[in-house]
């Protein structure tokens, strides 16, 4: 654990990126809040888990993210096993940049009220669930 926290912060540093660490007791709670919500209440590889998705496999889809989370903050987190710390964001408009300076790796993205979950998983699947299905079923529609 930890190198992707590191990443994601030397990331954040070339951007000057409006972002904090969440205290393990915060990104403990948002593990298991986001899990219960969407993922049967497992918190590793819950993109397995999801219990209403919509996914498209392409390379490049963790691009596309932005134009859902656009304008609002976002709460990133990963595979509890692989890294526990989550990052809050500020600016959504500097994840895009942030994940481009980093090596890749799973991601989820949620809003502060779990209204969706975005995750980008090591076989190159975009995957919604939540309010982000129509979202990204639109866009699959459109590239197809």
């Amino acid at each position: 654990m930890g190198y992707i926290r590191d990443e994601i912060i030397e990331a954040a540093k070339v951007i000057n990126a409006s972002m904090i660490e969440l205290t393990p007791s915060e990104s403990e709670k948002i593990h298991v809040d986001v899990s219960n919500k969407f993922a049967q209440g497992t918190q590793d590889w819950m993109w397995e888990h999801l219990e209403s998705k919509v996914s498209i496999q392409d390379p490049d889809a963790w691009k596309w993210i932005n134009d859902y989370i656009k304008d609002f903050q976002v709460i990133m987190l990963f595979n509890s096993k692989e890294e526990g710390t989550v990052f809050r964001f500020f600016d959504s408009n500097e994840i895009i940049p942030i994940l481009g300076n980093t090596s890749g790796f799973e991601f989820y993205l949620t809003d502060i009220k779990y209204n969706y979950l975005l995750c980008f998983n090591h076989h190159d699947y975009l995957i919604a669930s939540g309010t982000a299905q129509n979202w990204l079923e639109t866009l699959i529609k459109t590239k197809q």
